[in-house]
């Protein structure tokens, strides 16, 4: 992320941080900002729910955040693969409570 980052805010991508993505629909996101959203010593967002509309969205939540948006979002329906074929990498550890 330290090559790609800085990359993409000199391209015109606005990186917003403390933000958890509920869903997407219609090019929309729903999101919960979680502290305000400082540019420039200017408050540009204040913490709280935001719908946010762009032509193109990226996400890139980890392999275990990111199915778990788009299905909220859209369903396996429209992605069938879409929580299949996941390959645990040898250095993530899951851990679940099954009671």
């Amino acid at each position: 992320h330290r090559v790609q980052i800085p990359k993409a805010i000199l391209n015109g991508v606005e990186l917003i941080k403390n933000c958890e993505v509920k869903y997407i629909k219609d090019h929309t996101v729903l999101c919960d900002l979680k502290k305000d959203h400082v540019v420039n010593g200017d408050v540009k967002f204040r913490a709280g729910e935001f719908n946010l509309k762009s032509t193109k969205i990226v996400l890139s939540a980890s392999a275990v955040n990111s199915p778990t948006i788009l299905l909220r979002s859209f369903g396996n329906e429209k992605i069938p693969a879409l929580g299949k074929y996941f390959t645990c990498h040898p250095a993530l550890i899951l851990a679940a409570d099954h009671g």
